[in-house]
């Protein structure tokens, strides 16, 4: 009778998922050395200004808060555009945006 040294299959899985999730790294790793310096041209940065004919806090811009300075040009609002320069993604534009005091709160 021969004696199979073979792992169990409980220690077969967690050695196979370890593997996946170590490929998976290793492809985004992959796909963010591929994005170049992002360009100015490619960016817009804003800051919030309020809304007159809104309601309570809608009135109201980032200037309007009593504790940011007068005069500041802090950005409240980013976007911008990356490029992936690889065969797979060359050409497809990923536009990024975050911002304080949008109307709606969703990811894109």
């Amino acid at each position: 009778m021969s004696t199979c040294f073979a792992c169990s299959s409980t220690q077969s899985v967690a050695i196979l998922r370890a593997v996946l999730a170590y490929c998976a790294r290793m492809m985004q790793v992959k796909v963010l050395r591929c994005i170049p310096e992002v360009l100015l041209e490619n960016m817009v940065l804003g800051q919030y200004v309020g809304d007159p004919q809104g309601e309570g806090e809608a009135k109201l811009g980032y200037l309007d808060d009593a504790s940011v300075p007068t005069g500041s040009v802090t950005a409240t609002y980013a976007t911008t555009v990356l490029f992936i320069k690889n065969e797979r993604w060359d050409g497809v534009p990923f536009i990024f945006r975050c911002g304080k005091g949008m109307m709606k709160c969703y990811p894109e």
